[in-house]
């Protein structure tokens, strides 16, 4: 190789190692005492040369013995001469989580890796600590030791501090448990108290945990940063801990219902509210009743569906979404679920609503308890369902006992009447005869399709809408007025849902205008107009006489 050669090549060498992005790298960790106490913090000094960018340099390694409390970064870039230098310094605070030897471990970038560092950390005496824990100390306790699954159980955090110290940062969140629900109660409360000669400020949390599995539930500890003036060390930096906590978590206990929704609570209470709140109903009258149930010690998430009913015979019955929600107080969590419905009451009479219970587990008292709401006594007014058939069974009978007497019987003695008396009723039976024949003639000059379209036509309300259709119900059918309403529903396809649509805007709050129905009730006057499908059926199948007279 010729010596011009081995020049050039030299040359070139030396410009490729110049340029910034081919600069060769190198990492390199220090730190500015290996022998500290707990107190103390040590100071890492990581230098990455032949760059002045890093952006994806991982820190995380040093979580595992140490934690960071402050980090900041310095680069520089030169070029002197055509001679490029660079580098990236990072600055970082590390305090140790433990007593003992330490490892500052390597850290990587790229495919450069620093050296390991050991770090003695020695703890102080048990004089300096026991100043310490009366400067600054955690409380953390649980209100009860075991709790049943799905139950509540409260975390109450106290940090305590003199005069003098200051905390760095704010306190811990909720803790983090995969295996349980946890609300806080309310927001962080701070107070000052008095403890022996000294005064101390309190900072409260409180969080319900509700267990989602039985066994073992563990909740961990933390810690915060704070600083402290020693008597004679001045003032000092510390970690205050707070230790762990153990639950025990009891399964569901055998005694309670297989068949029933587990529900643990510390109190269940149920109340009710209708809207009108009277006692006394008309038939075709809307109505709203609201059952609450309010659980003490539990969400409401967890608050079963609760059954309600009422007699079909007189009530229909529209359920409306559950409403639930939570109030998370000082000291414990209370859930509501509202179940609403919209009544039409149907039918008249006296009835008593069914009572609505809700069983559950007292885990105050540890034992099965049962939550009733007491039924409630209603008078609907209006005819009776029952009414048309027990006078059809008393005439019945009475025409039976008639039939059934001998012919000679006499119930009663018989007395001749006066001779003028059988003139007299033969006046009045044709008086009444002549009174029958003339409004059977008015009637049937009054075409009752015809009026009850201009019955409909002309309605102020949705009442005279109603009292239309029935009227012609009644006469098309030769039905009593009260059944009028059932012939509809049975003997049409849509009269049921107008009816009711009818029921609800009569009773609504807003007031809606007749001409709304007007089409709806033409329509259903058509419909009734025409034959029943059974009568049809029943002429067409019926055969003429064997031997016709």
């Amino acid at each position: 190789m010729s010596s011009h050669f081995r020049t050039y090549l030299f040359a070139l060498l030396c410009l490729l190692l110049s340029l910034p992005g081919l600069a060769l790298a190198d990492i390199i960790s220090t730190v500015d005492s290996t022998d500290i106490d707990e107190m103390q913090s040590v100071q890492l000094t990581v230098r990455i040369t032949g760059t002045n960018q890093v952006d994806d340099f991982d820190l995380s390694p040093l979580e595992q013995d140490f934690e960071i409390t402050n980090s900041t970064t310095q680069s520089q870039f030169r070029s002197v001469n055509g001679r490029v230098s660079s580098w990236v310094e990072y600055h970082i605070a590390l305090r140790p989580l433990r007593t003992g030897t330490l490892t500052v471990p390597a850290l990587v970038w790229r495919t450069e890796r620093s050296e390991p560092i050991e770090v003695r950390v020695r703890p102080v005496s048990d004089t300096v600590r026991q100043e310490i824990d009366r400067l600054v100390y955690f409380e953390v306790s649980l209100n009860k030791p075991t709790v049943y699954v799905q139950a509540q159980a409260v975390l109450t955090r106290r940090l305590y501090y003199t005069v003098g110290v200051q905390i760095y940062g704010d306190l811990p969140g909720a803790p983090d448990l995969p295996d349980a629900v946890v609300l806080p109660l309310g927001e962080a409360t701070s107070e000052a108290t008095m403890l022996g000669s000294r005064r101390y400020g309190v900072l409260e949390q409180r969080y319900a945990i509700f267990p989602e599995r039985s066994g073992t539930l563990e909740i961990p500890g933390f810690s915060v940063t704070s600083s402290v003036r020693l008597a004679d060390r001045g003032r000092r930096g510390v970690r205050v801990l707070a230790e762990a906590q153990t639950l025990q978590v009891l399964p569901v206990p055998d005694s309670y219902p297989a068949h029933l929704p587990w529900f643990p609570a510390e109190d269940v209470r149920l109340a009710e509210r209708w809207q009108p709140d009277k006692l006394r109903l008309r038939a075709g009258e809307s109505l709203t009743r609201e059952i609450r149930v309010v659980a003490k010690g539990a969400v409401g998430s967890g608050i079963p569906p609760v059954e309600v009913t009422l007699p079909e015979s007189h009530f229909k019955q529209y359920a409306r979404p559950p409403a639930i929600s939570d109030e998370a107080s000082g000291r414990t969590t209370t859930g509501e679920r509202t179940q609403t419905y919209d009544l039409i009451v149907t039918h008249g009479g006296q009835v008593s609503t069914p009572p609505v219970s809700v069983t559950w587990w007292d885990t105050s008292a540890d034992a099965l308890r049962t939550s009733t709401l007491e039924p409630r006594a209603l008078m609907l007014i209006g005819e009776l369902p029952s009414t048309s058939a027990q006078e059809e069974r008393t005439d019945h009978a009475r025409t039976t006992d008639i039939e059934q007497m001998p012919a000679d019987a006499s119930p009663v003695a018989s007395v001749s009447p006066p001779w003028w008396i059988w003139p007299l009723n033969g006046a009045l039976a044709g008086l009444v005869l002549l009174a029958l024949l003339f409004a059977r003639r008015r009637e049937r000059r009054v075409n009752p399709m015809k009026a009850a379209r201009a019955a409909i036509q002309s309605a102020a309300t949705v009442g005279a809408l109603q009292e239309a259709l029935l009227s012609y119900a009644s006469r098309r059918w030769q039905v009593p007025r009260s059944q009028a309403a059932d012939a509809i529903r049975e003997r049409t396809h849509e009269g049921a849902d107008l009816l009711d649509r009818l029921n609800r805007a009569g009773y609504s709050a807003e007031r809606v205008p007749p001409s709304t129905f007007e089409a709806s009730c033409l329509a259903l006057l058509k419909d009734m107009k025409q034959p029943d499908a059974s009568s049809k059926n029943q002429r067409r199948n019926t055969l003429p006489p064997l031997y016709p007279a």
